[in-house]
């Protein structure tokens, strides 16, 4: 008897639950929580950038650099009407992004089989001191070309705004 009661005391609560869940809106609904979408026009996120933080994630810099050239890149794009971007100047600022994103897949894919090779040489006993530096070396030359690559990329389209678009973007930029 003790028992049925219990069970018919806990069906009586989470039907309650229910119905005021139903009664009364937003009661358990997910508070909205509007992300305002930050803006990388003219540069601003790079002056966002903790640079106290570097070192506590092993080496970011150069994907810090691709993610500010991406969001930059984007933002002139995203922001076309406030911008008064004519048809040319998007038409422009799509291939300097598609250029861009070319040379981000190829240089990462080289990166990645480069050190594919290090880690296969390193992982052996009989380890070659010289191939070693030479796959270093071309880990640099590689890195250097990658991040040289999107910052000229990143300059170009900059360059297609006229000079009171680059004034307007950096007041729409927070």
């Amino acid at each position: 008897m003790t028992k049925n009661i219990f069970f018919r005391s806990i069906l009586v609560f989470c039907v309650s639950i229910i119905v005021s869940a139903f009664l009364v809106p937003g009661t358990f609904a997910a508070k909205k929580h509007i992300r305002a979408k930050k803006t990388c026009l003219m540069g601003e996120c790079w002056k966002r950038i903790d640079v106290n933080k570097l070192g506590e994630v092993g080496c970011p810099a150069p994907m810090l650099i691709v993610n500010n050239v991406l969001r930059e890149m984007n933002g002139y794009l995203s922001h076309r009407q406030q911008l008064n971007l004519s048809e040319s100047q998007i038409k422009q600022l799509r291939l300097i992004k598609y250029k861009c994103h070319n040379t981000l897949i190829k240089k990462r894919a080289e990166l990645n089989l480069l050190s594919i090779d290090l880690l296969d040489n390193m992982s052996s006993d009989g380890y070659d001191l010289a191939k070693v530096e030479d796959l270093t070396g071309k880990l640099k030359t590689t890195c250097h070309a990658m991040l040289s690559g999107v910052i000229g990329k990143v300059i170009e389209a900059r360059q297609v705004l006229t000079p009171e678009q680059r004034k307007k973007a950096r007041e729409i930029a927070f």
